[in-house]
């Protein structure tokens, strides 16, 4: 993953997890690799084609993908919950 080389402009990224206090959280490492085909996310199929960047990810243990991580580059995700009292249309990725 990303190493601090001595430079003054590394960043720092944390945030804590909007669940329950019980609620287990999974911390997981997948190295950098090469994927076709797709995989079953939590409420549909994804498609993938190529390289696939290593990857920190923390999540609830029943979800799939991230609620918050970083890749090989640095990049750094973190959900936050958005409240709306717009009614739900078509379902995109979840």
């Amino acid at each position: 993953m990303p190493k601090n080389n001595g430079e003054k402009d590394v960043a720092y990224f944390g945030k804590n997890s909007d669940r329950e206090p019980g609620e287990i959280q999974v911390v997981e490492y997948y190295p950098h690799n090469e994927r076709k085909g797709s995989i079953r996310a939590t409420y549909t199929e994804v498609e993938y084609n190529g390289d696939v960047n290593a990857v920190v990810i923390s999540r609830p243990i029943w979800m799939w993908g991230a609620e918050m991580g970083f890749n090989e580059f640095g990049v750094a995700i973190g959900n936050e919950a958005i409240f709306t009292k717009r009614k739900f249309g078509e379902l995109l990725l979840s």
